[in-house]
């Protein structure tokens, strides 16, 4: 089963795994494999999005099954869509 919770701890391990090769390798280094030599910050920008799509989506899915603050919720919505 692939509930929204399971994809945002999916996308965030993504983006960890990402940051560290970016870390370790430089932003602008790639896998030497990689025929089209994308960029490790380049990986790290597609996961970040990633992530904030799965976490828009987890947000989505709470905010049907429990009552949430109105303010705390549209600061959440805000980040995400100011992020996307």
């Amino acid at each position: 089963m692939n509930t929204p919770q399971a994809r945002v701890i999916e996308e965030c391990s993504e983006l960890i795994k990402a940051l560290c090769k970016a870390d370790r390798f430089g932003w602008y280094g790639f896998h030497p494999d990689d025929p089209d030599k994308i960029s490790n910050i380049q990986m790290v920008l597609k996961e970040m999005f990633d992530v904030m799509e799965s976490i828009e989506d987890l947000a989505d899915l709470i905010s049907t099954v429990e009552p949430v603050d109105e303010h705390k919720w549209n600061q959440v919505k805000g980040i995400i869509n100011d992020g996307l």
